[in-house]
């Protein structure tokens, strides 16, 4: 039976998967209606942006989980499995982890801040409101901390094996 971190990061993969598909959709759509209609949208490339942003942060997590992530294994090939894992659970848990969790406070700070002010995005046309976008992107930092989390604690665990 998968943990519920694994079934929370399989979810963060499904949103991701959902957000790059509606992403390719929505640029599909912008041409459609730009180059054929002769009509484009105000809309369509902030929430590409959007849903690219999506994509990339709740992607991460499951990328990590599943070794899908850049790694550099240049000295760490030479080195005793137990040394690699105790160095990598001490960058997971010590480092990465209260750096992930800093961005996930400053983002929901932000989207707060946002959402109680009613700020819009006034670069754009469509002059939206941000906070969802800021709380999406809070949601995906979240879910990576808990996949670095869970990483560390599985080289912290071969550690002691």
């Amino acid at each position: 039976m998968p943990s519920i971190g694994s079934r929370l990061s399989d979810a963060g993969l499904i949103v991701a998967m959902v957000a790059g598909a509606l992403a390719l959709g929505l640029m599909l759509l912008e041409v459609l209606l730009r180059y054929v209609f002769a009509s484009p949208t105000v809309w369509t490339p902030e929430m590409v942006g959007i849903a690219n942003g999506a994509a990339f942060v709740f992607g991460a997590g499951p990328a990590l989980r599943g070794g899908a992530h850049v790694s550099v294994d240049a000295m760490s090939r030479f080195m005793p499995a137990w040394l690699r894992d105790a160095i990598l659970a001490i960058f997971f848990v010590a480092l990465a982890l209260p750096v992930l969790l800093w961005i996930a406070q400053a983002g929901f700070d932000r989207a707060l801040n946002a959402y109680l002010h009613a700020e819009v995005n006034d670069v754009s046309p469509w002059r939206r409101q941000v906070w969802p976008h800021y709380a999406l992107l809070t949601l995906g930092t979240i879910g990576l901390a808990l996949d670095v989390l869970l990483t560390g604690l599985r080289h912290a665990k071969a550690v002691r094996t």
